[in-house]
């Protein structure tokens, strides 16, 4: 019965926790900061695991008592699971072809395309190209307005990032 109690902790300590890993291409908690309910949850579900063969309820799981010496154990093993996992996660993307690497981007080039992304839906593309840039031309869906009573000062705002 030990066993199958340590197993089970096991289990759910690895499982719930390589979340974090896999979440990212980055390196988690040092150049990815989980939010607060992606800390909370998959930590609590892993005590929720450990706590279990402690209750009432571990004579229905056919649970046993562990040892001190196991958590101990389990802690390297997660550790040396979750390492293994992101030696893993960085082969995966290395081994990806050139187009899915992640380029050096300047913070006005990731505003830029924030901008653009966001403003996607309020723009439409006519399908004659611009004589000089040979680009689609962009224009508003919409004319501005002076802001009266009553207007969306958000659509405004927008129709004037998207004409400068």
């Amino acid at each position: 019965m030990e066993f199958r109690t340590g197993w089970f902790v096991e289990s759910i300590a690895t499982q719930t926790l390589v979340v974090y890993v896999i979440r990212t291409r980055r390196v988690p908690f040092f150049k990815s900061r989980p939010s607060v309910a992606m800390i909370l949850v998959p930590t609590g579900a892993a005590i929720v695991g450990a706590l279990l063969p402690y209750t009432g309820l571990a004579h229905l799981f056919g649970f046993s008592v562990l040892p001190t010496k196991f958590f101990l154990l389990l802690f390297g093993m997660v550790v040396v699971y979750l390492a293994l996992v992101e030696y893993a996660k960085l082969r995966f993307f290395q081994s990806q072809s050139p187009r899915l690497a992640v380029t050096t981007t300047t913070d006005s080039q990731r505003l830029n395309r924030r901008i653009m992304r966001r403003a996607s839906r309020f723009i439409r593309h006519e399908a004659r190209r611009c004589a000089e840039c040979a680009r689609p031309r962009v224009s508003p869906v919409r004319p501005l307005t002076p802001l009266g009573d009553g207007q969306d000062r958000s659509r405004v705002n927008r129709a004037r990032i998207l004409s400068s």
